[in-house]
C-alpha cells in the first residue's frame, strides 16, 4: 500500500494499490464518494420521517358480510372472553383466533372500529380500568396490571389521553360523585 498525499487547499489521503491519483482523478473520486453519502443521509431521513399518505376511508356499511362476521368475533373476543387483558396479546393473536390473516384483520378494524389495533386495545383496557376504579380500591399498578397494561407509566400516560384525566384523578372525581 502507497497513501500518495496532494494538497489542495487541504490534506487529502487517498490509500491506492500501487496507483498513482492524479489531481483530476482525486476530486471525481471525492465527488462521487460525496454523493454516495447525500444519497445514503437522503434516504435515510426519509425511512426515520416517512410522509403520510392519504388513505381513503370506508365506512362500516361497505364492509363485506364476512368482514361483519370477523368484526363480531373481534367484538366477542374483546368483550366476553377479555383478550385485551393479556399484555402481550397481539395482532398476530387475533388473526389466529379469527382464522384470518393480520392484513384482513387490520383492515376489518380500521374500517368497523374506525381506530388502529393498538387504540382498539387501549380503549378498551381504559374502559375496564375505568370500572375497576369505579368498583374497587385496588393500587393503581394492580389496576394497571388486571386490565393488561406492562407498566404503570404506559397505564397512566394512555388513561391520561383517553380520558383527560389520571388515573387518580379519575378515582378521586368518582369517589366525590357516590
Amino acid at each position: 500500500f502507497r497513501i500518495v498525499r496532494r494538497p489542495h487547499g487541504f490534506d487529502t489521503m487517498l490509500i491506492s494499490l500501487n496507483l498513482t491519483i492524479d489531481g483530476t482523478q482525486a476530486v471525481l473520486m471525492r465527488t462521487v464518494i460525496g454523493l454516495g453519502f447525500v444519497y445514503l443521509v437522503g434516504t435515510s431521513l426519509f425511512r426515520i420521517y416517512p410522509q403520510t399518505v392519504p388513505v381513503s376511508v370506508r365506512k362500516p356499511e361497505q364492509l363485506s358480510e364476512k368482514d361483519k362476521e370477523i368484526a363480531g368475533k373481534i367484538e366477542k373476543l374483546m368483550n366476553f372472553d377479555k383478550v385485551y387483558q393479556e399484555p402481550a396479546y397481539s395482532r398476530t393473536d387475533l388473526a389466529r383466533e379469527c382464522g384470518e390473516s393480520e392484513s384482513v384483520i387490520s383492515m376489518v378494524i380500521n374500517y368497523h372500529f374506525q381506530k388502529s389495533f393498538p387504540q382498539l386495545m387501549n380503549e378498551y383496557r381504559v374502559n375496564d380500568a375505568k370500572r375497576l376504579l369505579r368498583e374497587t380500591s385496588a393500587a393503581m399498578q394492580t389496576v394497571a396490571e388486571e386490565v393488561g397494561f406492562n407498566s404503570l407509566a404506559t397505564f397512566n400516560r394512555v388513561f391520561k389521553d383517553l380520558t383527560g384525566s389520571t388515573p387518580g384523578q379519575y378515582r378521586q372525581e368518582q369517589d366525590k360523585a357516590a
